[in-house]
C-alpha cells in the first residue's frame, strides 16, 4: 500500500473532524492516480452533494450542460451498486478527460463517491486503479467505523450528563431561578463558551440570565445588541445559526453586524423557546407561540460533530419546557401570596401551632369585616317595559282581513292598523235589515187600513182602535231596529282598527301571523310603543330581602336607585329610581315568594331596551358592615329558626 493510502488510514475522529477527512480522502486519490483533478460526493437523502472538489469546476462542470447531465447519470449509477458485490469503477468520458467514479461503502450504507478525472490515455492500467481505489475505501470504513464507536460513547457521556442536568433544570418552578439554571448547567453541558437565555413577553424581549453573570444590565451596550437581534429571530420561529450556509435577510444581517461588533462572537446559534403542544392539540405544532429564546456563543472558531449537535438538540427540547413550566407556574393567579404564606407557615412547625395560627387569623379577619362599610345590594329580576305601552285587543269574534301595519313601523295617532270581518255581526245585520223591512211593510199596510177607514163608524171602532194600538208599536219597533242597525254599523266600523298613540310597533312579523286568521273578543293582537317614551321595571325581590328595600325606601323619602343590566345587553348598565314596593306576596310553583316592586327608567336609559327583555337589578340599599352583608342569610336562618 502506498504511503499516502496509509497516512489516510491512520487519521481518528478524535483528531480529524469528518470535512477535513473528506478532504484528506480527495488529496490521497489524486496523489495515488497521479491526477489533478477530482471531486468528493456525499449523500443527501436522495440526492448528491458536491463536498470538495480540485480542479473539477474548471473542466466545465458547472457550465457545461453535457458533462452535467453526464456526471448525474453516473452518480445515479454509483448508487444503483449493491454493497458486499465486487467493487467495481463506474466510467465516463467527455471531451478529452475520462472520469473515473468508486463507491464508498460501510456496511451496507452509501457514505461518498470519489471521482477522479484525468486526460484521456490508452495505456491506463485499470486494475492498478482498482486497488488504489479499494483501499481507500478500506480506509474510509475504518474510519467511519471510529467514528460511529467514538458517537457512540459521546452518545453515552451525553446521556449520563443529561441524568445528571435534568433534576437541576426541573427542580426550580420560579422563572429566574430556572433560567439561572439552564445558563450554567447548561453552558457546563454544551462546553461553548457563554449561553444565555431571553423572555419575549408584550413583544418586548429581555434577557433574564447570562452564563458566569449574576445580575445583567439592561444598559450593556453587548446585552441591548443580543436582545435586538434575538427579537428579530423570535419574529421568524425558527432556530438561527451564524455562520449560516444561506443568505440572511438585510434586516436580520444589519442586526447581526452590530451584535458581532459589539461581542467579538465568532459562533452563535439562537433557538426560540415555544409553547409546546399538548395532546390535544399537538397537529397546530406550527403554530406556536414564541415566548422566549436560548442564546449560545463561541468566541472562537471550533468544529461541531455530530455529538455535539445532539447535546445542543436535547438541551433547546428541555430547556423549553423548564422554560415553559416556570412561566406557567408564576402567571398562576395570586402565587406570590401563596409563596409568602408557604414561607410563613414554616415558623409554625407543630400541627396544633399551624391550628390556632390558623383560627386566629381566621377569627381577626371575620371579626374585623363588621368594621368594614360596604353596600348592601339586594339582588332582583323582572322585566322592562315602556312607560307607555299600548296593547290592541280585538274587539269582537272575527277574522283578521288585512294587516296596514309591520313590525317597526312607524305610526302616528289615528293611522289605521288591520281590518277585521265579523262574520256574525254581518248576519245580524242583515236579519235586522230584513226585520225592519218586514216591520215596514206592517207598519204601511196598517197606515194604508186606517187612511181606509178615516171616520169610524160604532160597529167597527174596535177594529180601528186595534189599527192605532198596532200602528203605534210597529213603530216603537222600526225605531229600535233603527238604533240596533246604528249599533252595528258602529260596531262594524270599530272592526277597521286604528292606532290609540302614535309610536312603532313592537309586535312580531303581525302580517305572517295575523293576517287571515281568527281571533277571539279580548285577545291581544298588535303592540305600540311610544317613541322616546320613559320606561319601567317590574321586578320580583324575595320575600326575606324585601325588608331592606322597605327600610331604605322609607329613609331615602321614595327615591332608592337601581342599577341593572339588560339580559340581552349584559355589557351596558343601566340606572332606574324605585317608585313603588306592592304589598302582597305571591308565590309561583317554580320560584320562591316574592314581592313586585316597581322603578322608573328614564328616556336615555331606554336605548336597546326591547319591551319585555328579561333585567337582572341591584337595588341600592344603603351602607351595611362587609360581615354582616356576607353572612346575612346565615343570621336570617338562626333567627328564623330558634328565635
Amino acid at each position: 500500500m502506498d504511503a499516502t493510502i496509509e497516512q489516510l488510514g491512520r487519521l481518528s475522529p478524535l483528531s480529524t473532524a469528518w470535512e477535513e477527512f473528506l478532504r484528506a480522502v480527495l488529496q490521497t486519490g489524486l496523489k495515488t492516480t497521479q491526477s489533478t483533478n477530482g471531486a468528493i460526493w456525499t449523500i443527501e437523502g436522495e440526492g448528491f452533494r458536491l463536498a470538495h472538489e480540485q480542479g473539477l469546476i474548471a473542466l466545465g462542470l458547472a457550465d457545461n450542460a453535457d458533462l452535467h447531465q453526464m456526471h448525474q447519470a453516473k452518480l445515479e449509477e454509483c448508487l444503483a451498486i449493491k454493497p458486499g458485490l465486487p467493487s467495481s469503477i463506474v466510467e465516463g468520458a467527455t471531451g478529452q478527460f475520462a472520469y473515473h467514479f468508486f463507491p464508498c461503502y460501510f456496511g451496507k450504507e452509501l457514505v461518498l463517491i470519489l471521482e477522479i478525472a484525468h486526460a484521456l490515455s490508452p495505456n491506463l492500467d485499470r486494475m492498478r486503479f482498482k486497488e488504489k481505489f479499494e483501499a481507500i475505501a478500506q480506509c474510509v470504513a475504518r474510519f467511519c467505523q471510529m467514528r460511529k464507536s467514538h458517537d457512540e460513547v459521546d452518545d453515552a457521556t451525553a446521556w449520563r450528563d443529561l441524568h445528571q442536568l435534568l433534576p437541576k433544570l426541573y427542580g426550580e418552578l420560579r422563572l429566574i431561578p430556572t433560567t439561572y439554571q439552564v445558563v450554567n448547567e447548561g453552558r457546563t453541558f454544551l462546553g461553548w463558551d457563554r449561553l444565555s437565555v431571553a423572555e419575549l413577553r408584550n413583544r418586548s424581549l429581555t434577557v433574564l440570565a447570562i452564563s458566569g453573570v449574576v445580575n445583567c444590565d439592561p444598559r450593556a451596550k453587548q446585552i441591548r445588541e443580543m436582545e435586538y437581534l434575538s427579537a428579530a429571530v423570535c419574529k421568524k420561529n425558527e432556530p438561527f445559526q451564524f455562520p449560516s450556509p444561506e443568505r440572511l435577510p438585510v434586516e436580520l444581517e444589519s442586526k447581526l453586524d452590530s451584535y458581532l461588533r459589539a461581542t467579538g462572537c465568532e459562533q452563535l446559534r439562537i433557538f426560540p423557546l415555544r409553547r409546546r403542544a399538548t395532546a390535544r392539540n399537538s397537529e397546530r405544532e406550527q403554530e406556536l407561540e414564541c415566548i422566549g429564546c436560548m442564546i449560545i456563543e463561541n468566541f472562537s472558531i471550533r468544529e461541531i460533530d455530530g455529538s455535539s449537535e445532539r447535546r445542543i438538540q436535547l438541551l433547546w427540547e428541555h430547556a423549553e419546557i423548564a422554560f415553559q413550566n416556570a412561566r406557567a407556574f408564576e402567571e398562576l393567579p395570586m402565587i406570590g401570596l401563596a409563596i409568602r404564606f408557604q414561607k410563613a407557615t414554616k415558623f409554625f412547625r407543630s400541627k396544633w401551632q399551624k391550628i390556632l395560627a390558623t383560627l386566629a387569623a381566621v377569627s381577626f379577619v371575620s371579626i374585623a369585616t363588621f368594621w368594614i362599610p360596604a353596600e348592601l345590594l339586594i339582588e332582583a329580576h323582572g322585566t322592562i317595559q315602556p312607560s307607555e305601552l299600548k296593547h290592541i285587543f280585538a274587539p269582537f269574534n272575527g277574522e283578521i282581513i288585512q294587516v296596514l301595519a309591520d313590525y317597526k313601523n312607524d305610526i302616528e295617532m289615528g293611522s289605521p292598523l288591520l281590518k277585521m270581518r265579523s262574520r256574525e255581526l254581518e248576519l245580524k245585520k242583515e236579519e235586522l235589515l230584513t226585520q225592519r223591512g218586514v216591520t215596514q211593510e206592517k207598519l204601511r199596510s196598517v197606515e194604508a187600513a186606517r187612511l181606509r177607514d178615516r171616520k169610524p163608524s160604532n160597529t167597527d171602532g174596535n177594529q180601528w182602535s186595534e189599527l192605532s194600538a198596532s200602528e203605534q208599536e210597529l213603530k216603537e219597533v222600526l225605531a229600535s231596529q233603527e238604533k240596533q242597525l246604528q249599533i252595528l254599523h258602529e260596531m262594524l266600523t270599530s272592526l277597521e282598527i286604528k292606532s290609540p298613540c302614535s309610536g312603532v310597533v313592537i309586535s312580531w312579523d303581525p302580517t305572517e301571523n295575523l293576517e287571515l286568521r281568527p281571533v277571539q273578543q279580548g285577545q291581544r293582537i298588535m303592540s305600540i310603543a311610544s317613541h322616546k317614551a320613559d320606561g319601567m321595571l317590574e321586578l320580583r325581590v324575595p320575600d326575606e330581602d324585601i325588608r331592606h328595600v322597605v327600610r331604605s325606601f322609607a329613609r331615602g323619602s321614595g327615591r332608592n336607585q337601581v342599577s341593572f343590566v339588560i339580559a340581552s345587553d349584559p355589557g351596558h348598565r343601566h340606572v332606574a329610581q324605585l317608585t313603588q314596593i306592592g304589598t302582597i306576596v305571591e308565590s309561583f310553583p317554580s320560584q320562591p315568594a316574592s314581592i313586585l316592586v316597581s322603578a322608573h327608567v328614564d328616556a336615555d336609559q331606554m336605548d336597546g331596551a326591547t319591551p319585555g327583555a328579561r333585567v337582572v337589578a341591584k337595588i341600592h340599599c344603603g351602607n351595611s358592615s362587609l360581615g354582616y352583608i356576607w353572612t346575612r342569610r346565615l343570621w336570617d336562618f338562626i333567627l328564623l329558626r330558634f328565635c
